[in-house]
């Protein structure tokens, strides 16, 4: 009955061990997923940023973003054509256009004069824009403020994705410092004001989206170029191209955006839904959002390189199979070597504490737990020795318990028993420094061994004492005083001195004697 209830307990700890390693493995999975698909989203992110570095610093835009700027700073046709010097589409501006558009592979270059008028225009693609006024534009009104700026949008008439690259036209002689014009952000506040005052147009290019597609296309994982207003200007998953990120109400404003009512005139904008905490539900799986700024100084804001990340990607299943088995093995050894250790703990504890008791006994008195006659001897002698080396003053008291036999016959032995105890308890708390010692000397007799004590202190110490005992008020009939007394002799080896263990212990013998034989419940110093 025993060995089933014995297999019983066994098979329930089991149990229970399995329990446990199970729950503490799957939190330890779902930390270390937690912690490989945090990093995941961090090297996510430092690649979605590098990329948007890249989109900002495309060689084309760079190259002729500086083009338009110098053209419009110092090149007297561009200038002359829009103050009118020259007229609308004259064949020595449209060479020039030819020229930009041959080098850059630009279309629909065009000058505009300080109302907005299009006074020159080169395209291959669409009608001729001459005339047509563009005051509104965001690039004109950006390029009549002396800021240069690289406005992304849908061609109205091409209906062609393009950054439309424009600059200012500055008038002969205005000096205007050229890295603010759009290399530094926008223009400080004196040089708009200056730009004003001296802009006459502005020379505008549209440049395609081709180098953006093609980035995108390099990356495996989902990408969208996404507008200030929240529109996919450009993705590597082409169903997302025009749609809306962000919520409901974004797309109503969108029906009289310039930058892209174009493509909403057949069909109405979708929503690309992303929830609050950023995922994106796509397949039957949830991809997490992040972004990174893209600086194409668009003067309508800023655009965003987002991307979208899978976390099967950086932890699958397979993997969350894989650590859970490894954790749960590794929390069973675990177990197994927790439990070997602690019973090497347990049993090498038992031996110490078996050795400690076993030490304790052989230097401690049953009944009251102070030091016994034969370890007290030991001690007394290691003593008497370190005091002659160090020079320092040994006090030893030997106190008697006064009329102690009369106690017992009168009270009994338990009570006699209870009062030794009382005793030896005071006595410990007056030997509390390294090289104190209470003993019990045998019977009713008692001795303190105190180090580095003279002989003015050790009297008034061992008065202490047995004033402490007298306090204790443990009653006495046949004591003179009706309550239990000491009576103490006290001697001191003083530095120098011949005496050793053994002449030390025969003065504090005679100077009890002497305590007694004057009336008891008194202290005498050894002479």
């Amino acid at each position: 009955m025993v060995e089933k209830l014995s297999v019983v307990s066994k098979s329930r700890n089991s149990l229970r061990l399995f329990s446990i390693a199970l729950v503490l493995s799957s939190l330890m999975v779902w930390g270390i997923e937690h912690i490989i698909v945090a990093r995941g989203f961090q090297s996510f992110q430092e690649n979605l940023n590098r990329n948007a570095t890249r989109l900002a610093d495309g060689k084309n835009k760079s190259v002729v973003l500086g083009s338009m700027i110098m053209m419009g700073s110092i090149n007297p046709i561009i200038r002359d054509t829009a103050q009118g010097a020259l007229k609308p589409s004259n064949p020595e501006v449209m060479a020039l256009l030819t020229r930009l558009e041959e080098a850059y592979g630009l279309s629909n270059i065009r000058v505009i004069n300080r109302e907005g008028e299009v006074v020159a225009y080169y395209t291959k693609l669409s009608k001729s824009a001459v005339g047509k006024n563009r005051s509104s534009r965001p690039y004109f009104v950006a390029a009549m403020k002396g800021e240069a700026s690289m406005y992304a949008a849908l061609g109205h008439t091409s209906g062609e994705r393009g950054f439309y690259i424009a600059a200012p036209i500055l008038e002969k002689g205005a000096i205007i410092n050229v890295s603010s014009l759009g290399f530094d952000g926008k223009p400080a506040p004196e040089v708009t004001k200056a730009a004003a005052s001296g802009v006459v147009g502005a020379v505008v290019a549209k440049l395609g989206f081709d180098e953006v597609d093609r980035l995108l296309k390099e990356e495996t994982a989902a990408l969208a170029v996404v507008s200030p207003e929240g529109v996919v200007f450009a993705s590597n998953v082409a169903a997302w191209q025009f749609q809306v990120l962000g919520r409901q109400k974004n797309i109503d404003l969108l029906k009289n955006e310039q930058r892209i009512n174009a493509a909403f005139e057949k069909n109405a904008p979708r929503l690309l839904k992303v929830d609050d905490h950023g995922w994106l539900w796509e397949k039957g799986h949830s991809l997490k959002m992040t972004s990174a700024s893209i600086d194409w100084k668009d003067p309508q804001g800023s655009w965003r390189l987002v991307g979208f990340a899978d976390p099967r990607k950086f932890f699958g299943n397979m993997a969350r199979i894989f650590v859970g088995v490894l954790c749960f093995a590794f929390i069973l050894l675990c177990d197994d070597w927790w439990r070997a250790r602690r019973r090497v703990a347990e049993r090498t504890a038992e031996l110490e504490e078996a050795n400690l008791h076993l030490a304790a006994l052989s230097h401690t008195d049953g009944l009251t737990a102070l030091s016994n006659r034969r370890h007290f001897d030991k001690v007394l002698t290691e003593e008497c020795l370190r005091a002659k080396r160090s020079g320092q003053p040994l006090t030893l008291m030997l106190i008697d318990v006064d009329h102690f036999k009369k106690f017992n016959d009168h009270y009994g032995h338990q009570a006699g028993d209870k009062c030794l105890q009382s005793i030896a308890g005071t006595l410990q708390m007056s030997a509390q420094r390294a090289g104190d010692m209470a003993a019990r000397y045998g019977g009713e007799e008692f001795c303190l061994l105190l180090a580095d004590t003279s002989a003015e202190i050790g009297p008034q110490l061992a008065e202490a004492v047995r004033h402490s005992i007298e306090l204790l008020s443990i009653p006495h009939e046949l004591s003179p005083l009706g309550i239990v007394t000491v009576s103490i002799g006290v001697a001191v080896m003083v530095p120098d001195s011949s005496q050793d263990a053994e002449s030390l212990l025969r003065s504090a013998d005679k100077a009890l004697y002497c305590a007694k034989h004057d009336g008891r419940n008194r202290v005498v110093l050894a002479k």
